[in-house]
């Protein structure tokens, strides 16, 4: 998480939000994990859903790697990239169907 100051509470016990608006890409720079991309999102709205599709294509290349580790493929300079605006798009894949 960012270090930028935190509004508490406020969807409930437990639940914060972020002041200001911050990057996916700036806000994941401490993670072992690269992610790029357009700084404001493809989607927009308060739920951070191409954040979650991004999470979500970086946990497969998690996995991808983990795999290759166990079939004795293992580098470790290795990197995983995710790029949030095309990640974003495959909500929007999922969406045109129903349109």
């Amino acid at each position: 998480m960012s270090q930028e100051p935190r509004i508490a509470d406020v969807y409930g016990p437990g639940t914060h939000t972020d002041r200001t608006f911050i990057p996916v890409p700036q806000d994941t720079q401490r993670t072992f994990l690269a992610f790029t991309g357009d700084d404001f999102p493809a989607i927009s709205g308060p739920i951070k859903a191409v954040s979650v599709a991004a999470a979500l294509h970086a946990m497969a290349g998690v996995v991808a790697d983990e795999i290759l580790t166990l079939r004795g493929v293992e580098n470790k300079k290795r990197k995983i990239t995710v790029n949030t605006t095309h990640a974003s798009l495959w909500f929007g894949n999922i969406a045109t169907d129903i349109i």
